[in-house]
């Protein structure tokens, strides 16, 4: 470059490096930025938000907070959000030990209270069906027991399933479905 032309300025320089180096540029760089989504983990989006961000034109420190905030996606946006960063660089890190707050939470069971009875968890969320009147709940077209908040404490007191008159136990929804 210097055979064919001067050393250009560095605003030049910067531009010519993106040409060549970077992601090819669209008609809209600013818009490309703010359509800029999370869809995997949050360490590839921050590297694509930053790839985008140079071209996208001055922003302020706000502006770059939320627009990266936003492309995280609810329910991480909005945990972001609540921590209030002033810079993009504090909201990058809290969105990375969010996601790890995330994956740790789904991957760790969470055991009841020593001598608390817990209910099984449906594997599907139940269905309205309308039947004679009175909506019922049905998960895979099997009905369940409606219990009233003292059916349900009787039940809890008993050590008796929601859905059966058998015991409760651990592994019980393997059993009653």
């Amino acid at each position: 470059m210097q055979t064919d032309e001067e050393t250009p300025p560095w605003t030049r320089f910067k531009e010519l490096l993106n040409l060549r180096f970077g992601p090819p540029l669209r008609a809209a760089p600013l818009f490309e930025l703010a359509s800029c989504r999370r869809t995997g983990t949050v360490e590839e989006y921050q590297d694509r938000f930053q790839a985008l961000l140079p071209r996208a034109g001055h922003l302020d420190e706000a502006q770059r907070v939320q627009l990266f905030t936003g492309g995280l996606l609810p329910p991480l946006s909005l945990q972001v959000q609540n921590q209030n960063p002033q810079t993009l660089v504090p909201a990058m890190s809290l969105a990375r030990q969010m996601e790890l707050l995330e994956q740790y939470y789904a991957s760790t069971p969470i055991a009841p209270a020593r001598g608390v009875l817990s209910t099984p968890a449906p594997c599907h969320a139940p269905t309205l069906v309308a039947k004679a009147g009175a909506p019922t709940a049905s998960i895979e077209g099997r009905p369940i027991k409606r219990l009233n908040q003292a059916e349900q404490d009787e039940r809890r007191h008993l050590g008796l399933c929601f859905n059966c008159d058998e015991k409760y136990s651990r592994g019980h929804n393997k059993v009653c479905k």
